[in-house]
């Protein structure tokens, strides 16, 4: 009997420490603590995301305050912080130079791309992009410059001393348009941008398009019938003032006919010659029930 005790109660250690085992694990599970390597992962994003953040910062203000009469002066040798327009001097100089080299007016969407991507990193949420979406943002960018090198070309627009489109610009619209005439380098670019905006959104241009026109439709009809109601309520109001207008008029014109016809009676009575009898006194005579006894009031009575 002692032994099968002592067995008993080895069995219920034993499921007791598998039972604090199963709930140790899933304490663990459920409340991870984050380990060196996770922390330190974490720094790192975080210091590179501010070195990115800041030099995307550092970029744009060289871009914006690049002058192309500074890069005479330090090519010169005579680049001082004090002569330059430039906010980061010499160095800004060269970076602004060469970003619109390259780049043309594209180096602001540079810049603000690579300030989005260290803000993501600094927050955590940076992904790694794929091969696809690498491609796709090439190639938009590419024929975004080919367009803007097409349609700055005719009016030699050249903001910053540099070419709209930069050089990748100008060399891919130059080589299409040699190839394909310039209708045909445009339709080639827009194909390119839509196709790569396409594979950015994940989603059907056709079917955004449709709905796009149906809802802008949709809008249109609701436009037209507020407006038809509008009017159609304006002209009933409309009607209704004129009504009015004219009731009102009706009225003024029987008034002033009542009016009138007061005052012709009235004027007639006070044309009436006065006479006096002992039994009226003094009335006015009018003319169709003539008494042969009225006088006039300056007559006297015979019998006196």
């Amino acid at each position: 009997m002692a032994r099968r005790s002592n067995k008993n109660e080895v069995k219920a250690n034993r499921g007791e420490s598998r039972v604090h085992k199963v709930s140790q694990s899933l304490i663990k599970r459920l409340n991870p603590k984050p380990n060196e390597s996770t922390r330190s992962l974490a720094r790192r994003g975080e210091l590179i995301g501010l070195v990115t953040l800041m030099a995307s910062i550092a970029f744009l203000v060289a871009l914006v305050t690049f002058d192309p009469n500074d890069l005479m002066i330090v090519k010169t040798g005579e680049s001082n912080a004090h002569h330059l327009q430039n906010a980061f001097g010499p160095v800004g100089v060269r970076i602004g130079n060469t970003l619109f080299g390259l780049l043309g007016l594209g180096a602001f969407v540079f810049v603000l791309a690579i300030g989005a991507i260290g803000f993501r990193t600094l927050i955590g949420r940076s992904v790694v992009p794929n091969i696809k979406t690498i491609i796709a943002v090439a190639g938009a960018s590419i024929s975004t410059l080919m367009r803007t090198y097409i349609c700055c070309e005719p009016f030699s627009f050249r903001p910053f001393g540099h070419d709209p489109a930069g050089y990748f610009g100008t060399l891919f619209a130059r080589l299409f348009i040699v190839l394909f005439s310039t209708f045909g380098a445009s339709l080639l670019a827009l194909t390119v941008l839509l196709m790569a905006v396409s594979t950015l959104t994940r989603r059907p241009l056709v079917r955004l398009a449709m709905r796009a026109l149906s809802e802008r439709g949709v809008h249109a009809g609701e436009v037209a019938t507020q407006q038809l109601a509008k009017q159609m309520g304006n002209t009933r109001r409309q009607w209704q003032e004129r009504r009015a207008s004219r009731v009102a008029m009706k009225q003024a014109e029987e008034t002033a006919s009542e009016e009138a016809e007061a005052e012709r009676q009235v004027y007639a009575e006070e044309a009436q010659p006065l006479a006096w009898s002992p039994s009226t006194g003094l009335h006015r005579v009018t003319g169709e029930h003539e008494d042969p006894n009225l006088a006039m009031p300056d007559t006297k009575p015979s019998g006196s």
